[in-house]
């Protein structure tokens, strides 16, 4: 599933990765902020509390003081946050390079996404947990 920001030209991607009895997750983030773009991909993620999170993102709906996180491996996170009229997500991306010495990289940023991404990526999210 793809959540677009409100301008079109920043999302969030996140899909199961399945290999035989193995699931992970797949988590891309593009930014276009016009003068610069970044994008990060792990395609190797695992959420610490999904049944937390979808469970709060399902109470998000009609409670905007909730604040919904989805935390992963490597410092990765996704936030949502809002009121009525504005929802965001809050990302970090993150992966490591466990070679000789272990260098860890991330991507954090936030950006205004429409609230009809909401129910989809709910179900998605519950379509992972089970």
């Amino acid at each position: 599933m793809k959540i677009l920001s409100i301008n079109k030209k920043s999302w969030l991607a996140v899909k199961p990765v399945k290999d035989g009895s193995y699931t992970a997750i797949s988590v891309e983030v593009q930014i276009d902020i016009g003068h610069g773009a970044f994008n990060a991909k792990n395609i190797d993620m695992h959420f610490l509390n999904l049944a937390v999170f979808t469970s709060e993102l399902d109470n998000f709906l009609t409670d905007r003081s909730i604040l919904p996180r989805l935390n992963g491996t490597y410092d990765s996170f996704i936030e949502i946050s809002g009121s009525v009229s504005h929802v965001f997500i809050k990302f970090c991306i993150g992966d490591a390079d466990c070679g000789a010495k272990t260098h860890q990289y991330n991507l954090y940023g936030s950006f205004e996404i429409n609230q009809e991404y909401l129910a989809p990526f709910i179900k998605v999210m519950k379509s992972i947990k089970s």
